[in-house]
């Protein structure tokens, strides 16, 4: 680090990790009033028992709970001014999201909407909300967004096929429950998708314009837990230490990539998924291989770092080895858990290539470490073709 480097850092939300503590969730939550709104999807959290166990620990507490559970894995504008009309109806003092990063944005996106004029899509160009807004409670039942430690929530505005982030300083959490009990009703293939979600977002803050040595140190250890637990979790779904590992790694993936920005493959995930509709994670794990790929002639020192994480002998070995190294250790990994190796077996048509390549160039795009121009991004999207 040089002496002249100055970052910022910042994790406002309070966090509560470990396993069980959903079951403390009144105790916790009935400090931000007696009226929640609870955001959540459509039927998982509802066939897990997670939707169950937290109403009941609310009613226990006093808190009365209405429930916004219309949440999409890819959630709309539309869907969020709903939740926020929901919220001014039922006088709701604070917000609770449950569920996977879908819902902890939406959950986020809503409490802040709530007390700030205009509608949703009114912020997906780069306003920040300006007024505090209503205390918002993360509680994933994933492991691989991290959102419930971040200032953004990603909406996909269908009118104008836009998929990006409303963000700000009035968009963070104030207390995030951390329960790794409730990932483990999770299947095989969300548990591969949501793992290497965590895993990408934890390479592409090692490798971000706007990494720093903090979260460096996070990106490193979080990726270390990922490449270690990940095979477990997918194969033995009820292992606990590695289900409570995963959940570390994805929380702390959420803290770095909110203080160092993301990369290429966040940035080609977005208009993929609104053009598609298909899950964020997935396609951060079909693309991370190939983004890495592309980046290795200027991030070989970053991905060099992460060779003791994945078990890649040092000694040696120059630079360049051990960052081509690392690349295959992550491709190995993906092949591992049973992730598509390409975009085209997800359904996406060739044609459509040239116009996420040109909406690729804002947002996450912006942070990756080798510049790219949309030439350079319809490259990388043919290669992962």
């Amino acid at each position: 680090m040089s002496e002249q480097q100055q970052f910022p850092f910042q994790v406002p939300t309070k966090i509560v990790f470990g396993p069980g503590v959903l079951r403390r969730a009144g105790e916790f939550c009935s400090r931000y009033g007696r009226r929640a709104l609870v955001v959540t999807g459509q039927q998982s959290t509802k066939t897990s028992g997670s939707l169950t166990l937290l109403q009941s620990a609310l009613d226990q507490a006093g808190v009365t709970s209405d429930l916004w559970d219309h949440i999409t894995p890819n959630p709309t504008c539309d869907l969020v001014d709903g939740g926020v009309r929901q919220a001014k109806d039922s006088a709701a003092e604070f917000i609770i999201g449950l569920g996977g990063g879908s819902a902890l944005d939406a959950a986020k996106a809503i409490a802040v909407l709530a007390t700030n004029e205009g509608s949703a899509a009114d912020y997906l160009q780069g306003t920040e909300p300006s007024q505090a807004g209503l205390p918002c409670v993360a509680i994933p039942t994933t492991a691989g967004s991290g959102a419930e430690v971040t200032n953004n929530a990603v909406l996909t505005d269908v009118a104008k096929r836009l998929k990006t982030s409303i963000r700000g300083e009035n968009l963070w959490p104030r207390l995030a429950l951390v329960d790794p009990l409730l990932t483990v009703s999770m299947p095989p293939e969300l548990t591969a998708a949501t793992g290497m979600d965590a895993l990408t977002q934890h390479i592409e803050a090692l490798a971000s314009l706007k990494a720093n040595p903090v979260t460096d140190a996070l990106a490193i250890r979080g990726a270390a837990l990922t490449f270690r637990y990940l095979p477990t979790a997918v194969q033995q779904p009820d292992a606990l230490q590695a289900r409570t590992n995963l959940a570390l790694a994805s929380m702390t993936s959420g803290v770095a990539l909110s203080n160092s920005g993301l990369g290429a493959a966040h940035g080609l995930s977005h208009p993929l998924g609104a053009l598609y509709d298909l899950p964020h994670g997935l396609l951060c794990a079909v693309l991370l291989p190939y983004v890495m790929e592309f980046n290795l002639e200027v991030a070989k020192d970053k991905y060099a770092q992460l060779a003791p994480a994945f078990n890649i002998p040092i000694e040696g070995r120059s630079t360049e080895e051990l960052g081509q190294a690392a690349h295959r250790a992550v491709c190995d990994l993906s092949d591992r858990v049973g992730i598509p190796p390409c975009l085209r077996e997800l359904g996406v048509a060739e044609d459509d290539l040239p116009w996420v390549a040109e909406n690729a160039l804002r947002g996450s795009t912006l942070n990756n470490p080798r510049q790219a121009a949309k030439e350079d991004l319809l490259y990388l999207l043919e290669e992962a073709y």
